[in-house]
């Protein structure tokens, strides 16, 4: 287990400017965009995965919370499992999010894992989130 003096040590190495310089660059870089979606809520995030499908739109998502997916983070009345009704599960098929079936909905076992897959996938995609930042007109 490493000693705190050498973790003190290493993060004094860190260049402090790293993470401000990058966020400014991809502020830069998206500052021309095809589609900004304000918000990071469930439905927004599914919103930019299904942009970010066309490869030839670029897709920024600017969230004001320092953390992205709203409501989606603990599910409905605040009870970690999220009932969707059908036909929308062929969504969380496409996703690959398991649910447990019943007639006329499905229950996902934790909304974070639905909040989660949106994020990482709109990521690996292309999307661009933009956290902490609000917008005004």
């Amino acid at each position: 287990m490493p000693r705190i003096s050498s973790l003190l040590r290493s993060r004094s190495r860190m260049s402090p400017g790293e993470m401000t310089t990058r966020y400014m660059k991809d502020m830069v870089d998206f500052a021309d965009t095809d589609v900004i979606i304000v918000g990071a809520g469930p439905s927004r995030l599914s919103c930019a995965y299904e942009l970010s499908k066309c490869k030839d739109i670029k897709v920024a998502v600017i969230e004001a919370s320092v953390a992205p997916g709203g409501g989606g983070r603990v599910g409905g009345q605040l009870f970690s499992s999220m009932i969707v009704r059908k036909p929308a599960h062929e969504f969380l098929k496409e996703l690959e999010i398991p649910f447990d079936e019943k007639e006329n909905y499905v229950v996902v076992e934790h909304a974070a894992l639905t909040t989660a897959t949106l994020i990482a996938k709109c990521i690996k995609n292309g999307v661009k989130l933009f956290n902490a930042t609000s917008v005004e007109d």
